[in-house]
C-alpha cells in the first residue's frame, strides 16, 4: 500500500476531531467470501429531487428500490460542490485541505494518496470505472488503483471561444460499456464504479423525458438516469450476483435552481449544493427501509465500506465508520461537517468559502460571516451572525482548531513555485504583486456578476464576440480583479484577430495570477497565431513548469519544436503528449506530420488515421493525409483530402498550401500560387509556406519572385536549410 508522503494524521487524533467517537464492528468473524462492490454516483443531484427522499414531482423507482432495500441517510453533505475535489475527497477519505484537491481541470490527485479503489485491488477485487465526464479524465489521477479506467467522452462538434470541460457522455452509453465490463467479470471478485453526468447543466433531457418533465429539465435528466440505474440492477440480477454486491449509491454535490441567486454549482457552500444523496444497500447485512437521520459526510464512505469488508483502513483516512450507526449500536452520535469551496478565489479572485456545520447551527465563514440555525432556517435565509456573535467566536475556534488536526504540512504554509519558474516569470514581466486576501470581492455580493459572466460566455460561444466583449469590460468596470473575466475577455479578442488587446489582458490575469497556467497557455497560443515562435515558446514552458501533467501544453512544445525544425525533439513532446492522454489528435496529427518530413509515410499515415478517428473534424490532419497521398503519388486522393481539410476550417492553413503542393505535382503551377497565397494570407508569417511559394515561382520561372519568397523564409527563419539551399541554387 502506498503511504502518503504528508504526515499522516494520527487515528487518535482524528477520531478526537471528528466528533469523539470512535466505533468498529462487533468481533465477529470476517465473511468466508466478501461481497462484489458497485458504487453508482449520480453527479450534480440533490437529495431533495428524489421519490425516496420525499419529492413527490418525479418518478425514480431504481433509485427509490435501493433505498427500500436498504439504508437511506437523510442529512450527508459533501466535502465540495465541485466535482473532482469532491471525488477525490470520498475515494481518498481526506479532506481538501490535506488532499490539496480544489479545483476542476488545473488540480491533480497525487500519486501518494491512497484510494479506495487501490485499497480494494490489493485485497483481491479486480476493479473498473466507467466515468461520463472529462473532469474525472484519467490525467487528473482519480484511475488510482483502477484496473479499467473507461474514460471515453462523446467529442462534441463545434468551434467555441470560450472552452469549458463539458465533454460528457450520456447514462444509456454508460450503463452499455459498464454491463460490458460486468458480463465479462461476473465471476469474479469486482469493484465497479458507475458515473452518471446527466443532471449535470445543460439540462436537456431525451424523449419522453423532455416532455414530461417539459417545465422542470433537470428533473428529467435525473428520471433518464434513473431507468439506466434500472437496467444495470436488472443486469445484476439477471447474473445472478445481486444478493451478493455491496451497492453504495450517492451524489459527489447538488445543484442550486436559483436558490440565493445561484444557478448550478460552484461558488457558494448553501446546503442547496452540499447536501446530497446516500445509499447502502447488502442483503441480510444492511437494513432494509432503515432512514438515518444524523448528519454524515461523504467521506464517511470509504471506512464504513472498509469495516465491512474486514479491511484494515489506511492510517491517512479521515473519516468516520457508519457501520455502528447503521447497526443501531450507539446512542449518541454527533459528526461535524466541514465543506469548502476555492472555486470563486481561484477563478475569479474572491473570497474563498469555508463552512462549519455542527448541530443545528452552520458557519460559513469569510470576512462577512454567515450563520444559520439550519433546524429553525433550512433554507438558509436569515443570517444570525451579528446577533450571535457569540456563537461565530465559538464555532471559529473550533473550525481553526479543526483545519490544523485535518491538513497536511503542506497546507497550513503557502506552496513555494520552484526557482527556475519564478526566474521565468520575472522576466517575463509577471511577478509584480497580487490582490490580498483583504480586498477580494465576497462571493455573495456578486451574484450579479456571476449570472453577467455566465451571459457574456454564452454570448462568445453563440458567434455575439462583440457583444460578449462589451459584456465582459461592462464587469471588469466593477470587478478589476476578475481573472476569468479577463482571460475571456482575451480569447474574444483572439477571435476576432485583435491579438495586441488579447496579449493585454492575458497580461492583465497573469499580473494577479502569475501561477496560472491556462493564462500562459493562452498566452502563447496567441504568439502561435501570430508566429512568434520565440514568445509561444517561452510562455509554454512556463506553462508546462506549472503543470507539467497536461498534454495540450506538452503537444504545443512540440509544435514550438517542430517550428524550429528540431523535429526529434518535437517527436519527443508529441509523445510525451500522448503518454499522458492518447487521445490528443493534434499531438497524433503533428508526430504524422513529423513522420512525413522524416520519410516514414507509413508511420505518418497510421498517426493522421488515429486523429482523424479521435477528431473527425480536426482539419489539419485531412489536410496532411492530402500531403502523404501526395507523396505517394496519389494526386486525386491527395487533392481530396485537401478539400475536406478546407472544407471543414475555411480559415486554417494547411488545407490551401498541401493543395498548391498538389498542383504543383500535377504541373499545375498558377494553381500552386494561388493557393500558397491564400495560405498566407491566413499565416503570413510562416517561412514553410514562402519557401513552397519560392519553388512554384520558380517552376514557372518567374525568379525575380522567387529570390524574394525564398529570402522571406529566411528572414522568418534563419535555420531554414532548404530555402538557403534553393536561393543559392538561384544565384548561381
Amino acid at each position: 500500500m502506498k503511504i502518503n508522503r504528508n504526515a499522516a494524521i494520527p487515528l487518535a487524533i482524528i477520531i478526537l476531531v471528528l466528533g469523539g467517537v470512535s466505533f468498529f464492528l462487533s468481533t465477529r468473524k470476517p465473511p468466508k467470501e466478501r461481497p462484489n462492490v458497485l458504487f453508482i454516483l449520480v453527479d450534480t443531484l440533490r437529495s431533495d429531487h428524489l421519490g425516496c427522499y420525499g419529492y413527490k414531482k418525479i418518478k425514480t423507482p431504481a433509485i427509490d428500490s435501493l433505498a427500500k432495500n436498504g439504508t437511506l441517510f437523510k442529512n450527508v453533505i459533501t466535502q465540495a460542490p465541485l466535482t473532482f475535489p469532491s471525488h477525490s475527497s470520498f475515494f481518498t477519505s481526506t479532506y481538501p485541505q490535506y488532499n490539496k484537491v480544489r479545483d476542476n481541470g488545473s488540480d491533480r490527485l497525487d500519486d501518494s494518496a491512497v484510494t479506495l479503489a487501490e485499497i480494494l485491488q490489493e485485497n483481491g477485487y479486480i476493479t473498473g470505472a466507467f466515468v461520463s465526464t472529462f473532469v474525472l479524465d484519467s490525467r487528473f489521477g482519480l484511475d488510482q488503483g483502477f484496473q479499467t479506467y473507461d474514460d471515453q467522452m462523446e467529442k462534441k462538434s463545434g468551434k467555441k471561444v470560450i472552452k469549458f470541460m463539458d465533454e460528457e457522455r450520456t447514462a444509456d452509453k454508460v450503463t452499455d460499456a459498464a454491463i460490458k465490463w460486468l458480463r465479462a467479470n461476473k465471476d469474479k471478485k469486482f469493484f465497479l464504479w458507475v458515473h452518471y453526468y446527466d443532471p449535470h447543466t445543460i439540462y436537456n433531457p431525451p424523449s419522453p423525458y423532455k416532455e414530461i418533465y417539459k417545465d422542470n429539465p433537470y428533473d428529467g435528466e435525473i428520471a433518464f438516469t434513473d431507468e439506466h440505474i434500472g437496467v444495470l440492477l436488472s443486469e445484476l440480477k439477471d447474473l445472478k450476483i445481486d444478493k451478493n454486491t455491496f451497492i453504495i449509491f450517492a451524489s459527489d454535490h447538488g445543484e442550486s435552481l436559483g436558490e440565493h441567486g445561484e444557478n448550478g454549482h460552484a461558488v457558494f457552500i448553501y446546503d442547496t449544493t452540499l447536501k446530497v444523496p446516500l445509499i447502502f444497500s447488502y442483503p441480510g447485512v444492511i437494513p432494509e427501509g432503515k432512514v438515518v437521520e444524523k448528519q454524515v459526510r461523504l467521506i464517511d464512505i470509504m471506512p464504513s465500506l472498509l469495516d465491512y469488508l474486514h479491511i484494515k483502513k489506511n492510517r491517512e483516512i479521515q473519516g468516520t465508520s457508519l457501520a455502528g450507526l447503521i447497526r443501531g449500536a450507539l446512542k449518541k452520535f454527533s459528526l461535524p461537517a466541514y465543506s469548502e469551496s476555492f472555486y470563486g478565489k481561484i477563478h475569479f479572485n474572491w473570497d474563498e468559502l469555508r463552512s462549519f456545520h455542527e448541530g443545528d447551527w452552520k458557519y460559513i465563514k469569510s470576512r462577512e460571516p454567515e450563520l444559520y440555525n439550519i433546524k429553525d432556517d433550512p433554507d438558509e435565509l436569515f443570517n444570525l451572525a451579528e446577533k450571535r456573535s457569540d456563537l461565530i467566536k465559538e464555532l471559529d475556534k473550533k473550525l481553526d482548531k479543526f483545519l490544523k488536526k485535518t491538513s497536511s504540512e503542506l497546507e497550513e504554509a503557502e506552496v513555494e513555485m520552484d526557482e527556475e519558474t519564478r526566474q521565468k516569470l520575472m522576466s517575463l514581466g509577471y511577478i509584480q504583486g497580487s490582490i490580498g486576501s483583504e480586498s477580494r470581492p465576497i462571493p455573495r455580493k456578486m451574484v450579479a456578476i456571476m449570472q453577467e459572466m455566465s451571459l457574456a460566455d454564452r454570448m462568445a460561444n453563440e458567434g455575439l464576440i462583440k457583444e460578449a466583449i462589451e459584456k465582459f469590460n461592462e464587469i471588469l468596470k466593477i470587478d478589476t480583479t476578475n481573472i476569468e473575466a479577463y482571460i475571456h475577455l482575451a480569447q474574444c479578442y483572439k477571435e476576432l484577430g485583435e491579438y495586441d488587446n488579447a496579449i493585454r489582458h492575458f497580461k492583465k490575469a497573469a499580473s494577479f495570477k502569475p501561477d496560472n497556467a491556462e493564462v500562459h497557455n493562452g498566452l502563447g497560443n496567441i504568439y502561435k497565431s501570430m508566429g512568434r515562435v520565440d514568445g509561444a515558446f517561452e510562455e509554454f514552458k512556463v506553462a508546462f513548469d506549472l503543470d507539467p501533467d497536461d498534454p495540450m501544453t506538452t503537444t504545443n512544445i512540440g509544435w514550438c519544436y517542430q517550428q524550429k525544425l528540431e523535429m526529434a525533439k518535437a517527436m519527443e513532446y508529441y509523445n510525451k503528449a500522448l503518454a499522458l492522454d492518447s487521445g490528443i489528435a493534434t499531438a497524433h496529427a503533428n508526430l504524422g506530420i513529423c513522420y512525413r518530413l522524416k520519410g516514414n509515410l507509413r508511420q505518418a499515415i497510421e498517426e493522421l488515421h488515429t486523429a482523424i478517428k479521435n477528431e473527425p473534424e480536426l482539419a489539419f490532419a485531412h489536410s496532411e493525409l492530402g500531403a502523404c497521398m501526395a507523396t505517394k503519388g496519389d494526386i486525386e486522393e491527395a487533392i481530396r483530402y485537401c478539400k475536406k481539410g478546407i472544407e471543414l476550417d475555411p480559415e486554417g492553413l494547411d488545407g490551401y498550401n498541401n493543395l498548391a503542393v498538389c498542383y504543383e505535382r500535377k504541373g499545375e503551377h498558377h494553381k500552386a500560387v494561388e493557393n500558397y497565397l491564400k495560405a498566407l494570407e491566413i499565416e503570413p508569417w510562416n517561412a514553410f509556406v514562402y519557401c513552397n511559394l519560392g519553388n512554384a515561382y520558380a517552376a514557372l520561372k518567374e525568379f525575380d519572385k522567387a529570390r524574394e519568397s525564398y529570402k522571406k523564409a529566411l528572414e522568418l527563419n534563419p535555420n531554414f536549410k532548404k530555402a538557403e539551399h534553393s536561393l543559392k541554387l538561384l544565384q548561381q
